[in-house]
């Protein structure tokens, strides 16, 4: 799942072409994920064909990226989007236009390093909800408790924005990584976890009382639950169907 397209191919970037822009009409959201997390350039290494066109342009595996990047943001900019990408292009050292948003999920520091460099940022930091341990160090016994792991994450915490920086952080966002979800169980994978991160980031920074929040996250379970929202329980409870 980690096979990165082929960037030597201009058939990849009219593909793309194509694509992105039937979707952005689709997703009416502002912003176009576009990814940039884990590529694995040593698959074009090793491809003989992608190899080739990289000895030809004296590329490395960071310099082909670059290139495949910077062929797909203007795609994404003319469909009037707004680009997302994960921190690992700013990591590698990937040149960003200043109108990117780039997503954290490493730490705060890495949080910090984007906002001091100009850039709009998200934060999934501790928000992984595949994740038994969101926050390195923190445990829970039962997994389905790991919204509070991620109700107590403040996604400010450890930083030393100035006011002005602190309007760079757009918010945060909840991750479910497919590797073991599919139709059966993504619902109750998701929810109503999610809905604990949802309350994190949208309430007065000293709305943490985890007491208070289990009695709404039981109440509004099964409120989505007899919409038909496949949400699990969090603790024992009666909800009538």
């Amino acid at each position: 799942n980690n096979i990165p397209l082929n960037p030597s191919l201009n058939s990849t970037y009219s593909m793309l072409a194509s694509f992105i822009p039937e979707m952005a009409q689709l997703f009416t959201d502002d912003c176009f994920h576009i990814g940039g997390d884990e590529v694995i350039t040593g698959c074009w290494e090793d491809n003989a064909e992608v190899n080739s066109w990289m000895q030809q342009n004296g590329f490395n595996g960071d310099a082909a990226l670059q290139y495949f990047e910077d062929q797909v943001a203007p795609i994404v900019q003319g469909a009037n989007k707004n680009p997302v990408v994960w921190e690992d292009l700013f990591d590698n050292g990937i040149y960003l236009p200043s109108n990117y948003i780039v997503e954290v999920w490493s730490d705060q520091s890495t949080l910090q390093a984007l906002v001091e460099a100009g850039f709009r940022s998200l934060t999934a930091y501790g928000y992984y909800l595949n994740d038994q341990e969101p926050v390195p160090g923190d445990t829970v016994g039962e997994w389905v408790d790991t919204w509070q792991i991620m109700y107590g994450v403040d996604p400010l915490e450890g930083t030393s924005f100035t006011s002005s920086q602190k309007e760079l952080v757009l918010g945060g966002e909840a991750a479910m990584w497919g590797e073991q979800v599919d139709s059966t169980n993504y619902d109750s994978r998701v929810w109503p976890r999610a809905c604990a991160i949802s309350e994190r980031l949208w309430s007065p920074e000293n709305v943490v009382d985890i007491d208070d929040a289990t009695n709404r996250l039981i109440e509004h379970r099964c409120r989505i639950a007899r919409r038909g929202v496949g949400a699990g329980p969090i603790a024992p409870d009666y909800c009538s169907l």
